[in-house]
């Protein structure tokens, strides 16, 4: 359900504040999954990216309206790359964690066979 709302996220070309709080959700949905399975640099680019995305909102909607004196335009966001590339991170943790059930799951069918 967690990656669902992730991809949900990716599909707004903009990433206004109420976009983004999708991937709040999402990171609540996927916080154990991502805490257990994911590496230690999984983690700090996940850190990162969120980080990153929302610092650059916060500058975004303090600095564009005074620019360009328009409290309603918003441009197009520039991260979204940077959103694919932290969604290819929790799919790989996802996989992970579905292989490391798989695992789990055969070792316990062995062991009862015996």
């Amino acid at each position: 359900m967690g990656a669902g709302v992730v991809v949900s996220a990716l599909i707004s070309p903009y990433n206004y504040v109420y976009d983004l709080a999708m991937l709040a959700a999402a990171a609540r949905l996927l916080c154990k999954t991502v805490l257990r399975h994911a590496r230690k640099l999984e983690q700090y680019i996940l850190a990162t990216i969120i980080l990153l995305v929302g610092a650059y909102g916060a500058v975004l909607s303090a600095v564009v309206p005074k620019t360009i004196g328009d409290d309603m335009t918003r441009p197009v966001s520039i991260l979204g790359p940077v959103l694919f590339a932290g969604g290819i991170v929790v799919f790989r943790v996802l996989w992970r964690s579905s292989q490391a059930v798989e695992d789990s799951s055969l070792v316990k069918t062995v062991k009862s066979a015996k």
